[in-house]
């Protein structure tokens, strides 16, 4: 009996969870297509999206904090391209203050607008912070894979296709 407890109790441990895994949060961004007019060119959109609005992100706009359920906090952003391919991908940072770049690979809706909604970067700490957040579309330009983390593991540099960097206030 005392050899079964002590290894649920190390399981719940290492989940990570601690009773707040069944929340409503939704840690996987939407993607889809938008029912919008045809761009010139290749266009990338960075805003928020709450309900069925997308609003585009404007400087010193205020994102609000969430926290997920293993203690780290993060901001929402969202986007839209046109004239994405199959295999580009949406990357997303923040300088000063984030913890990692978000990597998204986007639904492609031939001849149209995709769109990637809710996607998330984190933040090193739960605290107000003026930073910046830069949002690339990127395009491998050889079959092997692409280092989009830029880490240098290997692989190719992708091709920077469009990049927006928005200052933004993050608060908790």
């Amino acid at each position: 009996m005392l050899r079964s407890c002590l290894i649920l109790s190390l399981s719940v441990a290492l989940s990570g969870c601690f009773g707040s895994c069944n929340g409503d949060q939704e840690f996987y961004p939407e993607a889809g297509c938008a029912d919008l007019d045809p761009a010139a060119d290749i266009t990338l959109v960075v805003g928020r999206h709450e309900g069925e609005t997308f609003e585009e992100l404007e400087a010193g706009a205020t994102l609000q904090m969430d926290y997920g359920p293993q203690g780290g906090q993060h901001v929402y952003y969202s986007v839209r391209v046109f004239g994405a391919v199959e295999g580009d991908v949406v990357t997303a940072d923040l300088s000063p203050g984030g913890s990692g770049r978000s990597v998204e690979f986007l639904e492609v809706c031939e001849g149209g607008w995709s769109e990637l909604l809710n996607a998330y970067v984190q933040l090193e700490k739960a605290e107000e912070i003026s930073t910046e957040l830069t949002v690339r579309l990127l395009r491998c330009p050889v079959k092997d894979g692409c280092d989009y983390y830029d880490e240098g593991a290997g692989g190719a540099a992708p091709e920077t296709l469009a990049e927006i960097r928005t200052p933004i206030e993050a608060v908790p």
